[in-house]
């Protein structure tokens, strides 16, 4: 909404921005369009990832040039100007108080790192992605209960493995499972590795709700009278699966 905004009204208000703002404008609209739909390459057409990250710099268009642009492109009328920003600071509001999934699946791994910590005596088992958050919560340590199953994840994805370069080879060590720690809400972005879900597959047993299924905030006064919806859910949260029992 912001680029909008940003586009419509610094089109409108061309001729009287400073050369500054026109560079910064057009500059910023130019990586959007080059990022949503262009290519790396000029003779084929390979699109860019499209990762949130690099779209950071339009923001600074939006910050900068975005308030001079409406105050021109409404003649100085400063209600009109004062209307779209409240409405646009209002449509930011809403958005937050919705809530992203970004993130959740780390803070998932958080807590289920945390009741392994909370239990030294067992000995669990999770998937590499949730193992290399576990890395960095704990900082840079490999928790001394949890474990993955060595194989070709654990080769290619597992932090230890990846860098420094030139470290030896990290492989966990081979002993007996008392539970599985399962982070639901990153499985909802990328299935675990196949090892993992094999051994999930092959051991059930009773569940332990570790990390609570939420829902975005904005959605919770619905939920009364509204059948929940995936577009509702923050975080499917995480479970601990005691093998065998």
């Amino acid at each position: 909404m912001d680029l909008i905004l940003l586009a419509v009204s610094g089109i409108v208000a061309w001729r009287r921005l400073e050369l500054e703002q026109r560079i910064l404008l057009c500059s910023s609209l130019g990586l959007y369009l080059w990022l949503g739909y262009g290519t790396q390459v000029p003779w084929a057409y390979k699109p860019v990832w499209r990762q949130f990250h690099y779209y950071f710099p339009a923001m600074l268009a939006v910050a900068c040039v975005l308030p001079f642009a409406l105050r021109h492109a409404g003649q100085n009328r400063v209600w009109v100007a004062r209307g779209v920003v409240m409405f646009a600071v209002f449509v930011h509001l809403v958005y937050l108080v919705a809530g992203g999934r970004w993130g959740q699946d780390v803070d998932v791994s958080r807590q289920l790192l945390r009741y392994a910590m909370d239990h030294p005596t067992q000995r669990f088992l999770t998937d590499v992605v949730t193992m290399n958050h576990m890395y960095v919560l704990g900082g840079f340590q490999v928790p001394h209960n949890v474990v993955c199953l060595n194989g070709p994840a654990v080769e290619k994805h597992l932090l230890l493995n990846k860098e420094p370069p030139g470290r030896p080879r990290w492989a966990f060590s081979v002993g007996d499972i008392d539970g599985i720690l399962v982070n639901s809400e990153g499985a909802h972005d990328r299935l675990p590795e196949q090892e993992f879900l094999s051994f999930l597959n092959a051991h059930p047993g009773n569940r332990l709700q570790v990390a609570p299924l939420r829902y975005r905030l904005g959605f919770l006064p619905l939920l009364a009278f509204l059948k929940p919806k995936d577009f509702m859910v923050r975080s499917l949260g995480g479970a601990v699966v005691y093998v065998g029992k």
